[in-house]
Protein backbone atom coordinates (compact mmCIF):
# COMPACT_ATOMS: atom_id res chain seq x y z
CA UNK A 1 0.00 0.00 0.00
CA UNK A 2 2.11 3.16 -0.98
CA UNK A 3 -0.77 5.31 0.41
CA UNK A 4 1.02 7.77 3.71
CA UNK A 5 1.13 5.99 6.75
CA UNK A 6 1.42 6.84 10.10
CA UNK A 7 1.86 5.54 13.74
CA UNK A 8 2.96 6.86 17.32
CA UNK A 9 5.53 4.88 19.51
CA UNK A 10 7.04 5.73 23.22
CA UNK A 11 10.71 4.84 24.37
CA UNK A 12 12.11 5.63 27.56
CA UNK A 13 13.12 9.33 28.02
CA UNK A 14 17.31 8.29 28.06
CA UNK A 15 17.00 6.29 24.94
CA UNK A 16 16.18 9.79 22.89
CA UNK A 17 19.59 10.16 22.63
CA UNK A 18 20.68 6.98 20.82
CA UNK A 19 17.60 7.43 18.40
CA UNK A 20 19.09 10.91 17.36
CA UNK A 21 22.34 9.92 17.16
CA UNK A 22 25.53 12.29 17.90
CA UNK A 23 24.58 15.92 15.37
CA UNK A 24 20.99 13.98 14.73
CA UNK A 25 23.03 11.41 12.66
CA UNK A 26 21.93 8.39 13.63
CA UNK A 27 17.73 9.85 12.73
CA UNK A 28 18.60 10.99 9.45
CA UNK A 29 20.28 7.58 8.40
CA UNK A 30 16.57 6.16 9.50
CA UNK A 31 15.25 8.67 7.13
CA UNK A 32 17.04 8.51 4.60
CA UNK A 33 16.75 4.34 4.58
CA UNK A 34 13.79 4.06 5.04
CA UNK A 35 11.77 7.50 3.06
CA UNK A 36 9.90 8.09 6.72
CA UNK A 37 9.82 11.63 8.45
CA UNK A 38 10.21 11.15 12.15
CA UNK A 39 9.31 13.55 15.16
CA UNK A 40 10.63 13.03 18.24
CA UNK A 41 9.04 14.76 21.68
CA UNK A 42 11.21 15.08 24.52
CA UNK A 43 8.80 12.71 26.52
CA UNK A 44 10.17 10.25 24.24
CA UNK A 45 6.91 10.14 22.23
CA UNK A 46 8.41 9.50 18.57
CA UNK A 47 5.37 10.01 15.52
CA UNK A 48 6.60 8.37 12.60
CA UNK A 49 5.10 9.49 8.80
CA UNK A 50 6.10 7.15 6.41
CA UNK A 51 5.07 7.24 2.48
CA UNK A 52 3.27 3.63 3.15
CA UNK A 53 3.22 0.91 5.38
CA UNK A 54 6.61 -0.59 4.24
CA UNK A 55 7.98 2.80 5.11
CA UNK A 56 6.31 3.30 7.66
CA UNK A 57 7.06 -0.26 9.58
CA UNK A 58 10.74 -0.12 8.35
CA UNK A 59 11.57 3.19 10.50
CA UNK A 60 10.09 1.81 13.26
CA UNK A 61 12.03 -1.72 13.17
CA UNK A 62 15.10 0.59 13.05
CA UNK A 63 14.12 2.31 16.26
CA UNK A 64 13.33 -0.57 18.09
CA UNK A 65 16.36 -2.24 17.44
CA UNK A 66 18.29 0.89 18.52
CA UNK A 67 16.48 1.23 21.83
CA UNK A 68 16.19 -2.37 22.73
CA UNK A 69 18.38 -4.01 25.65
CA UNK A 70 19.97 -6.91 25.68
CA UNK A 71 17.68 -9.73 27.50
CA UNK A 72 19.78 -11.86 29.98
CA UNK A 73 18.94 -15.75 29.13
CA UNK A 74 18.35 -14.81 25.51
CA UNK A 75 19.85 -16.24 22.76
CA UNK A 76 20.87 -13.89 20.28
CA UNK A 77 22.59 -14.44 16.70
CA UNK A 78 25.52 -12.12 16.39
CA UNK A 79 28.41 -10.94 14.73
CA UNK A 80 32.56 -10.93 15.59
CA UNK A 81 33.21 -7.59 15.01
CA UNK A 82 36.65 -7.61 17.46
CA UNK A 83 38.94 -10.21 18.64
CA UNK A 84 41.32 -10.07 21.32
CA UNK A 85 43.93 -12.59 23.96
CA UNK A 86 41.23 -12.75 26.12
CA UNK A 87 37.93 -13.21 24.02
CA UNK A 88 35.65 -11.74 21.22
CA UNK A 89 33.49 -8.94 21.12
CA UNK A 90 29.92 -9.56 19.57
CA UNK A 91 27.42 -7.31 18.18
CA UNK A 92 24.16 -8.85 19.11
CA UNK A 93 21.87 -5.45 18.58
CA UNK A 94 22.58 -2.42 16.83
CA UNK A 95 25.46 -0.48 18.74
CA UNK A 96 25.25 -2.75 21.63
CA UNK A 97 28.20 -5.28 21.65
CA UNK A 98 29.15 -7.86 24.51
CA UNK A 99 32.15 -9.88 25.31
CA UNK A 100 32.48 -13.53 24.90
CA UNK A 101 35.29 -14.40 27.55
CA UNK A 102 37.94 -17.10 26.07
CA UNK A 103 36.77 -18.83 28.72
CA UNK A 104 33.11 -19.14 27.58
CA UNK A 105 33.97 -19.84 24.08
CA UNK A 106 34.30 -24.03 24.61
CA UNK A 107 33.13 -26.53 26.54
CA UNK A 108 37.39 -27.43 27.50
CA UNK A 109 40.90 -24.72 27.99
CA UNK A 110 41.28 -22.90 24.73
CA UNK A 111 44.45 -21.43 24.49
CA UNK A 112 44.06 -19.49 21.17
CA UNK A 113 40.80 -17.18 20.23
CA UNK A 114 41.25 -17.25 16.44
CA UNK A 115 41.47 -20.91 16.74
CA UNK A 116 37.58 -20.99 17.25
CA UNK A 117 36.88 -17.40 15.76
CA UNK A 118 37.55 -14.81 13.46
CA UNK A 119 36.02 -11.22 12.60
CA UNK A 120 32.89 -11.36 10.69
CA UNK A 121 31.85 -15.05 12.02
CA UNK A 122 28.26 -15.37 12.92
CA UNK A 123 28.12 -17.13 16.03
CA UNK A 124 24.85 -18.44 18.33
CA UNK A 125 24.91 -16.59 22.01
CA UNK A 126 23.95 -16.20 25.67
CA UNK A 127 23.56 -13.09 27.40
CA UNK A 128 25.07 -14.18 30.54
CA UNK A 129 24.66 -10.84 32.58
CA UNK A 130 24.00 -6.99 31.70
CA UNK A 131 25.89 -5.52 35.21
CA UNK A 132 27.29 -2.05 34.93
CA UNK A 133 25.96 -2.09 31.18
CA UNK A 134 28.20 -4.44 30.09
CA UNK A 135 27.16 -7.30 27.84
CA UNK A 136 28.63 -10.80 28.98
CA UNK A 137 28.06 -13.40 26.35
CA UNK A 138 28.75 -17.17 26.20
CA UNK A 139 28.85 -20.10 23.69
CA UNK A 140 29.18 -22.77 25.28
CA UNK A 141 26.23 -22.20 27.22
CA UNK A 142 23.88 -22.03 24.64
CA UNK A 143 21.98 -25.31 24.84
CA UNK A 144 22.03 -27.19 21.22
CA UNK A 145 18.33 -27.69 21.73
CA UNK A 146 17.63 -23.90 22.18
CA UNK A 147 20.63 -23.18 19.57
CA UNK A 148 18.62 -24.72 17.00
CA UNK A 149 15.83 -22.39 17.59
CA UNK A 150 18.01 -19.32 17.76
CA UNK A 151 17.27 -18.53 13.68
CA UNK A 152 13.44 -18.35 14.63
CA UNK A 153 13.87 -16.42 18.15
CA UNK A 154 16.00 -13.85 16.20
CA UNK A 155 13.93 -12.89 13.12
CA UNK A 156 12.45 -9.76 14.10
CA UNK A 157 16.01 -8.95 15.22
CA UNK A 158 17.44 -9.41 12.00
CA UNK A 159 14.57 -7.83 9.91
CA UNK A 160 15.39 -4.93 11.60
CA UNK A 161 19.07 -4.71 11.19
CA UNK A 162 18.39 -5.32 8.16
CA UNK A 163 17.05 -1.83 7.75
CA UNK A 164 19.30 -0.49 10.96
CA UNK A 165 22.75 -2.00 9.48
CA UNK A 166 23.57 0.75 7.04
CA UNK A 167 23.60 3.20 10.03
CA UNK A 168 24.92 0.73 12.88
CA UNK A 169 28.33 2.51 13.46
CA UNK A 170 26.30 5.79 13.80
CA UNK A 171 24.68 4.17 16.70
CA UNK A 172 27.74 3.06 18.40
CA UNK A 173 28.52 5.55 21.28
CA UNK A 174 32.75 6.11 20.81
CA UNK A 175 34.98 4.13 21.96
CA UNK A 176 32.12 1.53 23.45
CA UNK A 177 34.15 -1.61 22.35
CA UNK A 178 37.53 0.06 23.79
CA UNK A 179 36.23 0.64 26.95
CA UNK A 180 34.36 -2.85 27.32
CA UNK A 181 38.28 -3.86 26.14
CA UNK A 182 40.19 -2.20 28.78
CA UNK A 183 37.86 -3.33 31.85
CA UNK A 184 37.56 -6.77 30.56
CA UNK A 185 41.28 -7.09 30.50
CA UNK A 186 41.25 -5.88 34.01
CA UNK A 187 38.99 -8.21 35.14
CA UNK A 188 41.15 -11.07 33.08
CA UNK A 189 44.05 -9.82 35.60
CA UNK A 190 42.26 -9.64 38.92
CA UNK A 191 40.81 -13.12 38.28
CA UNK A 192 44.79 -14.56 37.57
CA UNK A 193 45.87 -12.67 40.24
CA UNK A 194 42.82 -14.53 42.25
CA UNK A 195 44.13 -17.76 40.94
CA UNK A 196 47.96 -17.02 41.29
CA UNK A 197 47.10 -16.02 45.47
CA UNK A 198 44.70 -18.81 45.60
CA UNK A 199 47.38 -21.24 44.27
CA UNK A 200 49.82 -19.91 46.51
CA UNK A 201 48.26 -19.99 49.23
CA UNK A 202 47.55 -24.13 48.36
CA UNK A 203 51.26 -24.49 48.17
CA UNK A 204 51.73 -22.79 51.67
CA UNK A 205 48.82 -24.27 53.17
CA UNK A 206 50.62 -27.74 52.21
CA UNK A 207 53.71 -26.73 53.22
CA UNK A 208 52.74 -25.55 56.62
CA UNK A 209 50.70 -29.56 57.04
CA UNK A 210 54.38 -31.16 56.04
CA UNK A 211 56.16 -29.41 58.41
CA UNK A 212 53.54 -30.06 61.36
CA UNK A 213 53.79 -33.48 60.21
CA UNK A 214 57.50 -33.51 60.24
CA UNK A 215 57.26 -31.74 63.94
CA UNK A 216 54.95 -34.66 65.01
CA UNK A 217 57.10 -37.35 64.14
CA UNK A 218 59.85 -36.43 65.29
CA UNK A 219 58.46 -35.96 68.96
CA UNK A 220 56.81 -38.81 68.63
CA UNK A 221 59.86 -40.65 67.86
CA UNK A 222 61.57 -42.02 71.08
CA UNK A 223 64.99 -40.81 72.01
CA UNK A 224 67.46 -43.11 72.18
Amino acid sequence: DNAPAMVTMKVESDKIRDVIGKGGATIRGITEETGASIDIEDDGTITIFGEGIESRDAAVNAIEAIVADAEVGRIYVGKVVKIADFGAFVNILPGKDGLVHISQIANKRVEKVTDYLSEGQEVKVIVLDTERGRIKLSIKEVPADEAENAQSETVEVEAAETVAEPIAELVAEEGSTDTAETEAEEETETEAETEAETEAEAETETETEKATETETEIEAKPAS
